[in-house]
């Protein structure tokens, strides 16, 4: 009898060992977020939403409370970075001639998680996401349209192909 540990072991081979991942879910798609970033720059653009960034007082004073220290010119620098860094985003975003199509799919996503913090600090007023409302109509009318087609093509296909004695009875 020959010793077990020479023998290589027998595997189960109707499992499999590789783990798949899990299948991440996203309340908004890149599209979505996308969408989202457009609407808000449209929406500036027309007026009709707002927001602001912490002036240089309350950027004084959430360093104090954190127990920081910061000058009058650093947070100067602090509130002007921000702004600037937005308004080169909205740039981007807006110029398809100096910006490539990557760094615009970046600066729109830039653009959507500054929404998200602005109206976390309850800094966005104004509404610049719509109901689409006509547009969802007209994909409703066009899918309506295509469901009467199909309704046609199966009605020709029963009224020409299936003979009268069918299963489905004399007609």
């Amino acid at each position: 009898m020959q010793d077990d540990a020479n023998f290589p072991k027998e595997t189960d081979t109707t499992k499999s060992t590789i783990s798949l991942p899990e299948k991440s879910v996203c309340l908004f798609t890149q599209e979505e977020a996308t969408s989202i970033a457009k609407d808000f720059i449209n929406a500036w653009m027309r007026g009709e939403v707002e927001f602001d960034f912490p002036c240089v007082q309350e950027l004084a004073e959430r360093a104090r409370i954190m127990g920081k220290k910061i000058d009058y010119e650093q947070a100067d620098k602090t509130e002007r970075k921000e702004k600037e860094g937005l308004r080169e985003l909205i740039i981007i975003c807006s110029d398809n001639t100096t910006s490539t199509l990557e760094q615009r799919q970046k600066a729109m996503q830039d653009i959507f998680r500054h929404i998200i913090n602005l109206r976390l600090g309850h800094r966005l007023k104004g509404k610049f996401t719509e109901l689409k409302l006509e547009d969802k109509i007209k994909k409703l009318e066009e899918n309506i349209g295509e469901l009467n087609k199909h309704f046609e093509e199966l009605y020709f296909y029963v009224k020409t192909k299936i003979p009268d004695d069918s299963i489905l009875g004399k007609r």
